[in-house]
């Protein structure tokens, strides 16, 4: 994600909003993030310890 936000592919709102989505649905599997662009919250956070 971090490169695609990089790259500007995703924005920072968008980011944000799919956290959000996440956090009132904690259901694992893939979140449409940017048109295109989409991303399982649950594993990135499971995968990075700074998360």
């Amino acid at each position: 994600m971090g490169e695609l936000y990089k790259l500007k592919h995703v924005t920072g709102e968008q980011v944000e909003a799919a956290v959000l989505a996440y956090l009132a649905d904690p259901t694992p599997g893939m979140r449409l993030t940017a048109e295109g662009v989409a991303i399982d919250i649950a594993a990135v956070i499971l995968a990075n310890p700074y998360a």
